[in-house]
């Protein structure tokens, strides 16, 4: 979904930005970009995780029961969901459906270590001109103390009906007294397609969320080694160098090895030599010989 994501953005910023559902079409190619499928595929996941897997999959097989050998408008494929969930979904469907663009946020991290308190401030930070959202938009974020046993859930929501400048949301989170942060991590359940643009909540947290190896949040270890990466400093680059050695997933990995090879420092480009030497996956080692001879 990462992919997914990263290519649907690519096009928007690169090429074009439109509806997923239209009818002007310069060529009849574009019924087949990467709006129609990695898009397309994003605002399905945000439907299943809004509604539930049950009503979803409910309303998705009395679409196909009901339409089956008709021609059908989207319109028929929103009601059949709103059937099956009770859900009145207009304003998502005016928003990700019939809208263009993805929101591009950041996240300012502040740790008060005397009252004890978290301070997060999430901002819509695309340009004006920028395809935006007019809606409030909710971004989960988990913040998991020192502990390793408690973590804190927090949706924040930023309001893009306000004007570009305002457009922010704040939380404080209160912790137990003389306790400290482990990881923060920004939407860990992949729920919203987003664009997250700074985010460097401190060396020590990124390094700590890029070897929390023990859950399925990809997302946030592939955030990390960006983060780590445009620091720029050794210490990152050698946080990034030990987490590779040990990360499960080949796909963690080759990301490792793009943001080093993209740092250009010689330092960094020992540890993706190192990094390829020491590979085995076949997945991982076709991307990252590639990366590593570019």
């Amino acid at each position: 979904m990462l992919d997914q994501a990263t290519s649907y953005m690519h096009e928007v910023d690169s090429s074009y930005a439109r509806p997923i559902v239209t009818r002007t079409y310069n060529s009849s190619w574009m019924m087949f970009d990467a709006h129609l499928y990695p898009g397309g595929s994003w605002r399905l996941h945000m439907l299943r995780t809004l509604l539930g897997d049950a009503a979803f999959w409910r309303g998705v097989q009395a679409y196909v029961a009901t339409y089956l050998g008709k021609v059908v408008e989207t319109e028929q494929f929103r009601q059949c969901l709103e059937e099956a969930s009770g859900r009145n979904l207009h304003r998502f469907f005016d928003e990700w459906i019939y809208g263009k663009g993805y929101p591009v946020l950041s996240v300012e991290y502040e740790h008060n270590t005397e009252n004890h308190t978290v301070k997060l401030t999430v901002s819509q930070t695309q340009p004006a001109d920028h395809t935006t959202f007019s809606i409030a938009v909710p971004i989960s974020i988990a913040v998991e103390l020192a502990d390793g046993k408690t973590t804190r859930t927090i949706d924040v929501v930023v309001d893009l009906t306000e004007p570009h400048h305002q457009r922010k949301g704040i939380t404080v989170v209160a912790l137990p007294a003389d306790s400290k942060p482990k990881t923060v991590k920004v939407d860990p359940d992949m729920t919203l397609l987003l664009s997250l643009g700074e985010f460097n909540p401190g060396e020590d947290i990124l390094t700590n969320t890029l070897n929390d190896t023990s859950t399925s949040d990809v997302v946030s270890r592939v955030r990390a080694i960006a983060s780590l990466a445009k620091t720029g400093t050794s210490t990152a680059i050698e946080a990034i160098r030990k987490a590779a050695k040990s990360e499960p997933f080949f796909g963690v990995r080759i990301k490792a090895a793009e943001a080093l090879a993209a740092m250009q420092s010689n330092f960094a480009l020992q540890v993706l030599a190192e990094l390829l030497d020491n590979e085995q996956d076949p997945m991982a080692l076709w991307e990252i010989g590639i990366t590593a001879h570019a």
